[in-house]
């Protein structure tokens, strides 16, 4: 109640914020198809206390197993899903290697009511491995780069015509950069008899720390680098960032 009282749009980021935004300025590119490519902002010093998270991943995949064999509609569109992300790209076959790497624990949100998406693969960036440490544990969560949610509520009262878009498809256009991609692994298999095969996520992923962050960032980024095109647009989404932090 206390911070929506004392609504602040100007608050400036903190010694950490700082070098997360650093971080993305240093590290973040783009491949030949304008598709952007970024790193993942690690605390690095926990990074070799990561420990083994293969044997939880697995667990947990068996469970949704059986799930699968009471609900044969759910196992068509899991692995529809799957079937698609491998197909567009989105996941590639991987292994287990030497050093620090993390699984990611997977699992369907069904609801059979909804008019759109029945249902939505959700990757728990927050299990815990040997070390009880997850992968969240050891990302920082970058600053908030998005208007605040206050500030959005008010612009929907000023103009006559709003809309929206869903920001799902950009999540799936940009690139985890190949070396950080150890920690965006899973266990999956179509069939219960076949082996389980080790993939790896090669996107920009919901349920890390940090997705949020890197989704507005590289926004903001393509309005920087290719705002000249479309400047209509990039004077839009710039000034939802100044009027939310200064930098």
């Amino acid at each position: 109640m206390w911070e929506i009282e004392n609504f602040d749009v100007g608050k400036t980021l903190n010694q950490i914020e700082q070098d997360v935004e650093k971080h993305f300025l240093q590290t973040v590119s783009r491949d030949t198809t304008g598709r952007y490519i970024v790193r993942l902002p690690f605390w690095e010093s926990m990074v070799p206390l990561l420990g083994d998270s293969y044997d939880q991943a697995v667990r947990r995949f068996l469970f949704m197993e059986k799930r699968f064999a009471r609900d044969n509609d759910l196992r068509d569109e899991y692995v529809k899903f799957m079937d698609d992300y491998e197909r567009l790209g989105h996941m590639e076959v991987g292994s287990r290697v030497a050093g620090p790497q993390y699984f990611l624990p997977h699992h369907a949100v069904h609801r059979p009511e909804s008019s759109t998406t029945k249902t939505r693969i959700v990757f728990d960036a927050s299990s815990k491995g040997s070390s009880a440490l997850s992968l969240n544990d050891i990302l920082h969560t970058g600053p908030t780069v998005q208007p605040p949610l206050l500030s959005s509520v008010f612009n929907f009262r000023m103009p006559q015509y709003v809309f929206t878009a869903d920001a799902e498809k950009m999540f799936r256009q940009m690139w985890v950069h190949p070396e950080d991609r150890r920690y965006l692994k899973i266990v999956w298999r179509r069939e219960q008899s076949m082996p389980l095969q080790v993939y790896q996520l090669k996107t920009v992923t919901y349920g890390l720390a940090c997705s949020p962050y890197q989704a507005a960032r590289v926004l903001i980024k393509l309005a920087e680098d290719d705002g000249h095109n479309y400047p209509l647009a990039a004077d839009v989404v710039i000034l939802k960032v100044l009027l939310s932090r200064r930098y």
